[in-house]
């Protein structure tokens, strides 16, 4: 939907692919995540335990000539999309780090064009003047956390998984 609400073309807008992040990792993916100029995160119910994401985050985000901006966009269906507030657990660490730091935006999800591609130029102003590179605290709270391997699997996978005897 997102695409469609920016008018940008598929190949413009990357999403994120789950799998493995040593083995069998694209390497058209990599570079793409490594030239990209903004990041939107999506964020639902369980992206903050998907360790595939934080790797995106990362590898976008990296210290570099010219890192992307991050977007963040809580949808409707997370559970902090009704409440005045996020809950910092409730969103991927890296992305609520480089927020908390005023590197990036996390906002809620709205159909209003003009509203996102707003977002999209305040995070590309910060981006050119503020360091991107996350804090140690949440690198030590990275090393901790709990990832959830299945949050990684696309939900296609586990709906036909589940149907097949």
């Amino acid at each position: 939907r997102l695409r469609e609400l920016l008018g940008v073309p598929g190949e413009m807008i990357a999403t994120s692919g789950g799998g493995d992040l040593n083995a069998n990792t694209d390497d058209s993916r990599l570079q793409f995540l490594k030239e990209c100029g903004s990041m939107i995160v999506l964020v639902g119910p369980r992206t903050q335990l998907s360790r595939w994401v934080d790797k995106e985050i990362d590898i976008a985000i990296a210290d570099r000539p010219k890192p992307a901006a991050l977007l963040g966009i809580i949808l409707p269906h997370h559970k902090d999309f009704a409440k005045p507030y996020y809950e910092p657990g409730n969103v991927p660490r890296r992305l609520h780090d480089r927020v908390h730091h005023d590197y990036a935006l996390l906002k809620k999800w709205t159909e209003n064009t003009e509203t996102i591609r707003g977002w999209l130029k305040e995070v590309a102003k910060r981006s050119l003047h503020l360091r991107s590179t996350v804090s140690s605290r949440a690198m030590l709270d990275l090393q901790r956390q709990d990832w959830d391997d299945t949050a990684d699997i696309p939900r296609w996978f586990l709906q036909s998984s589940s149907e097949t005897p």
